[in-house]
């Protein structure tokens, strides 16, 4: 009997039950990933699918990448505000004053 080719890819489908709150779900995705990643670096490459990762994955860097996305609006306007105006003290008082609010 010949041996088997090796795995090149396996999808592992996850479906999890009595978890109500949002950072159970979360912290339970993150675990599934750490195993996931582990067999990865062993040579096992896989994918977890199922409803967790489809509905609440997106939500595991969601606050970084808002800070990040606000961060950049907060950059733009000062620049531009900067430019238009003349004067970067005035476009940074309106940032600071649009950050607050």
């Amino acid at each position: 009997m010949p041996k088997a080719k090796s795995i090149k890819y396996a999808q592992i489908p996850f479906h999890l039950t009595k978890l109500a709150e949002s950072e159970e779900i979360l912290d339970v995705v993150l675990q599934i990933r750490q195993i996931c990643d582990d067999f990865s670096e062993r040579g096992l490459p896989n994918y977890p699918v199922g409803v967790p990762f489809t509905f609440w994955e997106q939500y595991v860097g969601l606050r970084f990448h808002l800070m990040l996305a606000l961060l950049c609006v907060l950059a733009v306007t000062f620049i531009i505000l900067a430019v238009m105006l003349v004067n970067p003290w005035i476009a940074l008082i309106v940032v600071s004053l649009s950050f607050h609010c």
